[in-house]
This record gives C-alpha cells, sequence and structure tokens, in this order.
C-alpha cells in the first residue's frame, strides 16, 4: 500500500516535470554530468569520513582504475537510458 503511495509521487508528480527537463539537454552531455556529479560525490563522501589528504590520495589513486571507470560510466549509462525513456514519454512543444 505505501509502495503505490510512493509510486504515484514519484512516477506521477516528479516524472513528467523531470522528463521535459532531461529531454532538453543532448544525452552526452547527460552522461558527462552524471559521471563527473557521481566522482563528486564520491569525492565529498572521502573528504567526510576520512578527511582531505585522504581523499585526495585515495581518488587520485583509484580514479582512472578499471573497476572505478566501469562502476561510474555504469552510472552514467543508466541515467542516460533514463533520460532517453522519460523523452518518449514526454510532451513536445512545437
Amino acid at each position: 500500500m505505501v509502495d503505490g503511495f510512493w509510486y504515484g509521487i514519484f512516477g506521477g508528480l516528479f516524472g513528467p516535470v523531470l522528463s521535459r527537463w532531461l529531454s532538453r539537454f543532448k544525452y552526452w552531455i547527460v552522461f558527462l554530468l552524471s559521471v563527473l556529479g557521481t566522482y563528486l560525490g564520491i569525492f565529498v563522501l572521502g573528504i567526510y569520513e576520512k578527511g582531505w589528504t585522504y581523499a585526495i590520495s585515495i581518488g587520485l589513486k583509484r580514479a582512472l582504475e578499471v573497476d572505478s571507470l566501469l562502476a561510474v560510466a555504469g552510472i552514467g549509462l543508466l541515467v542516460v537510458f533514463v533520460a532517453f525513456i522519460g523523452s518518449l514519454g514526454a510532451p513536445h512543444k512545437k
């Protein structure tokens, strides 16, 4: 019962607004912004948990490893997919 409530709030209230907003941008811009936002979020969490020096040292060391790149690219592709699906249902202005 509670799941239906949240589905209605997020799908019905925020869904059309977010899909119209995301459909204004090109997909590569959405991908780059989501990748940069993910790296920035990880960096901020590192600062919060361990401090500046640890976040910078581990961030520079782990940022370009294969598993980190694949995880962040996967998050970026997921955001692009959501933007694409949302743009299919968004009303277009002529």
